[in-house]
């Protein structure tokens, strides 16, 4: 789960949890290749296929790669990427890129995936460019959020819609409790349309507000 920090009106410094209440597949798909992206300072090979799956599952890291082969299909050349272990910082995710020898197998990857413990991995679309710059984060604390999830997700799309495309909605939960704080990811790639202008203070369907 998502941990952000941020400061408090009496300067305490509090770590969020956020809860995804909405996500578009194309932009979950797009902040894994971010993810990626962020990893590795060199170009990604076309048409590369890129798994994600938890480290803690693997005594040692090529135990993932017999997984593939087995599950999906040969790797070219038996060569794996581990773009996860080529970075300085940490991570609990492995991530490892490779490309199959049947073109085929990349699509089957895409739509199956592999299955690890119960729980079902599909690989990261190769993106040819990630770009950062077209999606813009607000964060939104409501006035009035004692209503059920359904409704405050409807009004919070109704409203935010005319201003941008809403591709991401989230919950910001301190200690998993909801203090009426909400985080929305807008996609601004599109401006042919005609949205309103995106300022400090704007008009909600559902509510009026600074932010």
């Amino acid at each position: 789960t998502p941990t952000s920090e941020k400061t408090t009106w009496d300067g305490q410094h509090q770590s969020y949890t956020a809860n995804i209440l909405f996500e578009e597949v194309e932009i979950k798909e797009y902040l894994q290749a971010q993810q990626v992206a962020s990893i590795v300072h060199s170009a990604l090979t076309p048409g590369a296929a890129i798994f994600s799956l938890p480290r803690k599952h693997f005594d040692d890291h090529t135990e993932a790669y017999s997984l593939f082969e087995t599950t999906i299909d040969p790797v070219l050349g038996g060569a794996f990427n581990p773009l996860s272990l080529r970075g300085t910082r940490s991570r609990n995710d492995l991530v490892v890129s490779m490309k199959f020898m049947d073109e085929l197998a990349t699509k089957e990857a895409l739509e199956v995936g592999v299955e690890l413990q119960g729980v079902n991995y599909k690989v990261i679309p190769y993106w040819e460019k990630v770009n950062v710059s077209a999606l813009t984060h607000v964060n939104i604390p409501l006035p009035t959020f004692h209503e059920a999830t359904s409704e405050l997700l409807q009004h919070i799309q109704q409203s935010i819609s005319h201003y941008r495309k809403v591709v991401q909605i989230r919950q910001l939960l301190r200690r998993g409790y909801f203090e009426g704080e909400i985080s929305v990811l807008l996609d601004r790639s599109d401006e042919g349309l005609q949205y309103q202008e995106l300022q400090r203070m704007f008009y909600l369907d559902a509510w009026c507000f600074k932010w």
